[in-house]
């Protein structure tokens, strides 16, 4: 009896695993199939012949169709998280440690309301936001969203170098 239930069990793990992994499975198999093989009739159907064009082009684009691809933006992306980063952390690892090895008067109060900037939600400041990035230049820029990120980063830093 015992055995039955764990063969069971394992039948009914594999129906449930097949059935998540089916996604991936078209997923993949579709990206593997030249644009003219692309086709609801077909999309379980193995490609004739593997094909990594359509890689290509979501990377570098479609200059004839005026396409743009995942290149730049990514570009844009490392340019955005590594400052970003490095600042954070930076600025958070000082206020961990000011936090913790300094004790003067008010330390116990600068702590919670440092922590209180995590929980604010962007929606309820996206207005006065993009009014002070465009008064101070930086709106719709790389260094505005360094700003943004690096501002809201504060906190969980902060708390992450105090406690560590």
């Amino acid at each position: 009896m015992m055995r039955l239930n764990r063969i069971l069990i394992y039948f009914l793990l594999m129906i449930f695993a097949i059935f998540y992994l089916t996604p991936i499975y078209v997923l993949f198999i579709t990206s593997m199939k030249s644009f003219a093989e692309v086709d609801l009739k077909n999309m379980w159907k193995l490609p004739k012949s593997i094909s990594f064009e359509s890689f290509v082009q979501a990377w570098f684009g479609n200059k004839n169709r005026g396409l743009r691809g995942l290149s730049q933006n990514f570009m844009n992306s490392v340019y955005l998280v590594i400052p970003a980063t490095i600042i954070s952390a930076f600025l958070g690892s000082m206020n961990g440690y000011v936090l913790t090895k300094w004790k003067f008067k008010g330390a116990d109060i600068i702590f919670p309301l440092i922590l209180f900037g995590m929980f604010i939600p962007y929606q309820s400041i996206l207005i006065p936001l993009v009014q002070i990035l465009q008064k101070i230049k930086l709106y719709s820029s790389i260094p505005g969203l360094i700003f943004l990120h690096v501002v809201y980063g504060i906190p969980i830093t902060t708390l992450i170098f105090r406690n560590y």
